[in-house]
């Protein structure tokens, strides 16, 4: 039984995998607010959750009643639930060209430039999932980032905004892992919401003005577990996040390093 669901159920990561990424091809074409986003977020998290349980179903391995489980110590690879906490750096991909053309048109006649002051910055990460399969699991990711810094400045006026942008990312994440030994490295992709609080400054005036906007995003890397014991693991991960509507200038790489915990 467990062998005979093996290559269906890789196929259905495949194909669960490629929905995720056609999702951006929305960019040019839908826009999701706020509310839209955490629907599709909400829609991905509950997918995840049938699948997840329907191949722990189908895969794990049963005890006659009444035997206990036995528990081996380098059971790395075994069902269950998972926590973790990690720090991460952020590197931006604002492609400043694309800005500039967009806010030209409320700058209109005057040109406009846009500048990022600092590309990178800092945050917290908070996951939490389930193994339902040696290779597979699905887990809710929460990400908080500290501000990127951009100015906005116009030849005829000097500087006009300084701007401040902090995403907060929620999202449904599958990881597939390669190994399944001490060492596992794994594949990660993901959906869900980013909201982007952004605070700009009048230069000239002191006034100032706050932005609230949702946006739906994607999620692709990957990255390593190095199993200390059975049940703390160090993690290094990598991930892509791409804006898929709405905000089509924000994008940006997080490279993290944290510790998960494993019941």
């Amino acid at each position: 039984m467990k062998r005979a669901v093996t290559i269906p159920l890789l196929a259905a990561l495949v194909t669960l995998t490629s929905t995720l990424f056609a999702v951006a091809d929305a960019r040019a074409q839908v826009e999701f607010d706020g509310p839209q986003a955490a629907g599709a977020t909400f829609g991905a998290g509950l997918l995840g959750g049938i699948v997840c349980w329907t191949v722990e179903l189908a895969t794990q391995e049963r005890t006659r009643r009444g035997e206990a489980k036995p528990t081996r110590s380098d059971d790395y690879d075994r069902y269950g639930w998972y926590i973790g906490v990690a720090g991460v750096d952020a590197v931006e991909f604002i492609d400043e060209s694309k800005e500039e053309e967009r806010l030209s048109e409320a700058f209109a006649p005057f040109p406009v430039d846009f500048d990022m002051d600092g590309r990178h910055t800092g945050g917290i990460r908070f996951q939490a999932g389930r193994r339902c399969h040696p290779r597979f699991s699905v887990e809710v990711d929460v990400q908080w980032l500290d501000d990127f810094d951009a100015k906005l400045t116009s030849e005829s006026q000097g500087t006009l905004q300084k701007i401040s942008i902090a995403p907060i990312v929620g999202d449904i994440n599958v990881k597939g892992y390669l190994l399944t030994g001490r060492i596992q490295p794994y594949l990660l992709a993901g959906v869900g919401t980013m909201s982007l609080r952004t605070e700009s400054k009048n230069t000239n005036d002191d006034l100032s003005s706050t932005k609230e906007t949702g946006v739906l995003i994607v999620r692709g890397g990957g990255g390593v577990d190095f199993y200390v014991d059975r049940n703390w693991v160090l993690n290094l991960g990598i991930d892509y996040l791409y804006s898929a509507t709405n905000t089509e200038t924000v994008d940006f790489l997080t490279i993290g390093l944290g510790v998960q915990y494993r019941f």
